[in-house]
């Protein structure tokens, strides 16, 4: 579990925010990702999958916020 904390670490530190979020996942610190979602500006590449891991543990007011914050355009054709 040490390890998995110092990988944090150097992911911040690398400001690696793709591999940071997988962490904060994995290690279950919704708290970390969430701020994370946060700080991320509006149509980040990230929002998406992070919204789906909020999904998958039923953090349904978490997810929407990463949604919203993605601006989806529907083209009609």
């Amino acid at each position: 579990m040490v390890y998995r904390q110092q990988a944090v670490t150097f992911y911040v530190q690398g400001n690696n925010q793709e591999r940071l979020a997988d962490c904060y996942y994995v290690l279950e610190d919704y708290n970390g990702l969430e701020k994370m979602m946060k700080s991320l500006p509006e149509n980040h590449k990230l929002l998406p999958d992070i919204a789906q891991q909020f999904v998958s543990v039923g953090m349904c007011e978490q997810a929407v916020e990463a949604f919203s914050k993605v601006c989806f355009i529907i083209v009609n054709r």
